[in-house]
């Protein structure tokens, strides 16, 4: 069985009572991490959601929900609650950030390490507080070239005994986003205008493409199809790079440079046009 542990970390304190005085000083900066994960979230399917709506209005059906930032708001918390009720992952929605650490007696110190969707941004943060080195093991790939062999072959040893439970339950402090942001910190995290033409458009091509070749997209066939897509839409002669540019420039007439003030609600009698 293979060992992972990419973040992994040593920490020269002397006791838990300075580690958890280090993890106050990191709390507000690996926060404002979280945070940003879960505006830039919110804002891209909030504006998506937008899109939608607009795109469904002018082809005349009914928008799927005309409180976008409301409805993205309930997904992202639905999602999280699969996620506690299921333990299946779902980066997207997973903001939360966890440090473990273990007194190992050998090291006459602490290891740990850092578990999140995103942790490797986290990890440069650790990385940076005084006291705090890398302490990183991977068992399915060459070491790197800065530790010795005799030093990689005893992190190894030292995490393998921490999987077999030798050195006790971690000790683990928890980070998470502020859950409910402020509007206006959402807005920052908007997709650009034509990211969100982009977008639409890959997909609308994407849907007309499928049923000109009168192909059932199933769990089997998927992923060939997005290829097979992708490559017609980076080929100009391509019937999916035709479908792209025709999508594209009816859309980009479609929807509107600024998304901000239909986050709130995008319905039939709120109008905001293209620049």
């Amino acid at each position: 069985m293979s060992t992972k542990v990419y973040t992994g970390f040593r920490w020269n304190g002397d006791s838990i009572s300075d580690f958890m005085a280090l993890m106050r000083r990191l709390e507000n900066k690996v926060k404002a991490l979280c945070d940003e994960r879960l505006e830039t979230f919110l804002a891209r399917r909030a504006a998506e959601l937008v899109d939608d709506a607009i795109l469904a209005r002018a082809a005349g059906r009914t928008p799927a929900t005309t409180v976008p930032l409301s409805t993205a708001h309930r997904e992202m918390r639905g999602r999280r609650q699969k996620v506690l009720a299921t333990c299946i992952r779902d980066p997207e929605v997973d903001f939360e950030v966890k440090v473990a650490l273990w007194h190992v007696p050998d090291l006459h110190g602490f290891i740990g390490h850092v578990i999140a969707e995103d942790e490797e941004a986290s990890y440069r943060l650790l990385r940076r507080m005084r006291g705090v080195s890398d302490f990183g093991y991977w068992s399915s790939v060459e070491r790197p070239r800065s530790v010795t062999k005799l030093e990689w072959t005893k992190r190894g040893d030292l995490w393998k005994r921490v999987t077999r439970g030798e050195f006790g339950t971690a000790l683990v402090f928890t980070f998470d986003a502020l859950l409910f942001p402020e509007e206006a910190a959402i807005a920052r995290r908007l997709p650009s205008h034509e990211a969100r033409i982009e977008e639409a458009a890959i997909e609308a091509a994407r849907g007309r493409w499928l049923r000109a070749r009168e192909t059932e997209v199933t769990e089997h066939n998927i992923f060939g199809l997005m290829r097979e897509f992708s490559a017609e839409r980076a080929d100009p002669s391509a019937l999916g790079a035709q479908l792209y540019q025709e999508e594209h420039h009816r859309i980009s007439e479609l929807l509107p440079a600024d998304v901000a003030p239909l986050l709130r609600n995008c319905g039939a009698d709120v109008t905001v046009l293209p620049e």
